[in-house]
């Protein structure tokens, strides 16, 4: 087992041990709360949030783990008096005619707390629309630009003052948090969020609104919400979600969603939360397969987490997948900003950048809080070589977002490119500042470090991204090794180039032409030949460089040097009387553990033509056959 598949292992125990899918169970009553408060909700015009817990409550099985615990929801009274005024300012509200609810909700006749929190949600929307984007309470408390607007001092105050009194409801509450998130008081925002949920534990969208508040790791969301006495049937929906957004814990999430499935077996935000979970763990085919599921639950009719099945299509270069489901999106509501984004993918795949960008802009326009299409309009820009359009983007999407890593590592590739390594530099380390455990901001890290001549520290990130992830292992290592030979630590680099060959061997990557591998062979051959003298050692891999177009000749050279009766032993490879490569069969040459031969053999053993002679016995010698297959 390698070092980096050892590391990995740990890595992984160590995620399993955070959550504890058998563990996961609900209140007795979960099902009557989702139906309680899905109602409650949709009554206080929070539709979304109210979906949410509709489908749960429909999805759920009714073979479902309940803990023998009961969690009641408050009652929320209502006046008979005051109802028809209400569900005349929820129709307002609906049809964005906010400022008619204070016409329907005089606090002469409506002093409920029910319809307080209409009237101060009719002005905050009525604020939040008022931006040219037309921007929900949520999305806009989440940009800041709200409290920038007319009349949102006022309301604040009016809210604190609401709350202060004792007579401002669980909803009432929760907007004066999102107006603390507003003015970026996220602290106070926190404690807001966390009064609400202790009220009323269902209301989902605090939930949602804690998850920019906390900043450190999922462990330290965890302890404090234990010490604070949190807990609600919603609570690991919402740790989930948290450790989603900043890609910890993932092995370990995605056993815990697994499990959720089992317990919502059609539910698609469960399926799409998996689906997600995967994409970040970089596991394009599962990912795929979990957001298919969405689209077979569904039946192609809702769009809901196709944008990320779009994305997930296009990592894996799947035109024709793709195609078909921007056809299906198209049928079924070309009007989605996740229709938008799966057409620009199809189009960016296609090589028709400039309409990918047009189809991006397109989704901000439909959905102005998705900074991730900025993100995506700065990568397409990069492919086009406009740095500085692409660095605009970026800048846009960090405008945005403050927080989104892959807008700060997409400014600092960029910056590499433009060989600006001090730029690219800072910016890569703010990217890990939002993600300490990404393998590939470390290694871009430890590149920039590597062109700043710093090589101690590029030597210590390239170490601490093989460490984290096994897909930076291999190259990591022979950057490592790299670094050595620049420093003359041979002995090291040696080490970390056999490190960095077994790696790839075991990932079966075996192709002839990747540069990487005959740097490695070649310093291998020189290393044990020429400064050790254990020609044992080295022929294997003198041996090798002969397969690789810039070190066929070094390689041949290398051979020369071995004596005469240990060159075919050793080897495999006879030199002629004029020092070249001899004119055997290359499979008499190959050993039979070869992993190249092995693989020859593998493929040719089901074709006819091939029975009585392989393909590599149709060349004389190596020189011819390398000629054929690799120049």
């Amino acid at each position: 087992m390698s070092i980096a598949d050892e590391s990995h292992l740990s890595q992984r125990a160590e995620e399993t041990s955070f959550y504890h899918s058998e563990n996961i169970t609900f209140s007795k009553n979960f099902l009557e709360n989702l139906i309680q408060a899905s109602d409650d909700l949709l009554n206080r015009c929070l539709n979304e949030d109210a979906q949410f817990l509709a489908e749960l409550a429909a999805t759920l099985s009714e073979n479902y783990h309940h803990n023998g615990q009961e969690e009641r929801l408050p009652k929320i009274p209502t006046s008979v008096r005051e109802r028809p005024r209400i569900i005349q300012a929820r129709t307002n509200i609906y049809n964005f005619q906010c400022s008619q609810v204070q016409l329907c909700l005089k606090e002469t006749i409506c002093s409920s707390e029910e319809a307080d929190y209409l009237r101060f949600l009719a002005e905050y929307r009525q604020i939040a629309r008022s931006l040219p984007e037309n921007w929900t309470e949520q999305t806009a408390s989440e940009v800041g630009l709200v409290s920038k607007q007319a009349g949102f001092g006022n309301l604040r105050i009016k809210l604190e003052e609401k709350v202060m009194s004792g007579n401002a409801d669980a909803f009432t509450i929760y907007l004066l948090g999102l107006a603390y998130k507003a003015v970026g008081d996220l602290e106070k925002a926190k404690q807001t969020f966390i009064q609400v949920i202790k009220i009323y534990s269902y209301l989902w969208p605090a939930w949602r609104g804690l998850l920019t508040c906390f900043t450190g790791s999922l462990e330290s969301v965890q302890q404090e919400l234990a010490a604070l006495s949190v807990n609600s049937d919603l609570k690991v929906f919402f740790l989930l979600e948290y450790s989603i957004q900043h890609d910890e814990h993932l092995s370990s999430a995605i056993n815990a969603i697994n499990t959720l499935i089992d317990i919502f077996p059609n539910n698609i935000d469960i399926h799409g939360l998996l689906g997600r979970a995967y994409a970040n763990n970089r596991d394009t085919e599962l990912s795929i397969s979990a957001l298919e599921s969405v689209r077979n639950i569904t039946d192609d009719s809702s769009v809901k987490y196709m944008d990320v099945l779009s994305n997930q299509y296009f990592m894996s270069q799947s035109r024709a997948q793709l195609a078909a489901l921007v056809h299906a999106l198209w049928a079924t509501e070309k009007y989605s900003f996740e229709t938008c984004i799966a057409t620009a993918n199809y189009y960016s795949l296609r090589g028709q950048k400039s309409t990918a960008i047009e189809y991006f802009e397109r989704a901000m326009v439909l959905n102005p809080s998705y900074y991730d299409a900025w993100t995506l309009i700065g990568h397409e820009y990069i492919e086009l070589r406009n740095f500085s359009q692409g660095l605009h983007s970026y800048r846009k999407a960090i405008a945005g977002n403050p927080n989104d890593y892959k807008a700060w590592y997409g400014l600092g590739q960029a910056y590499e490119m433009l060989k600006n390594h001090t730029s690219a530099l800072t910016h890569h380390l703010k990217a890990l500042n939002l993600r300490p455990n990404n393998d590939r901001i470390c290694e871009a890290i430890g590149d920039s470090y590597e062109k700043l001549d710093q090589l101690d520290i590029a030597k210590r990130y390239f170490k601490r991204a093989s460490r984290l992830s096994q897909f930076s292992s291999a190259s990591c290592l022979s950057k490592i090794a790299r670094i050595c030979r620049r420093m003359k630590y041979d002995d090291k680099a040696a080490k970390y180039y056999e490190m960095y060959v077994q790696a790839e061997v075991e990932e079966d990557d075996l192709d002839q032409r990747h540069e990487g591998y005959s740097e490695a062979y070649f310093f291998l051959a020189q290393y044990y030949i020429e400064q050790k003298g254990d020609f044992s050692s080295g022929a294997p891999f003198a041996r090798k460089c002969v397969w690789y177009i810039p070190t066929r000749d070094e390689g041949a050279k290398l051979l020369k040097k071995l004596p005469k009766g240990q060159l075919f032993s050793s080897t495999g490879v006879e030199l002629d009387a004029d020092g070249d490569i001899s004119r055997r069969p290359l499979s008499e040459t190959l050993p039979s553990q070869d992993p190249s031969r092995q693989k020859h053999e593998q493929l040719m053993s089901d074709s006819p033509k091939c029975k009585e002679k392989t393909e590599i016995d149709k060349f004389d010698n190596w020189s011819d056959y390398v000629k054929t297959n690799f120049e």
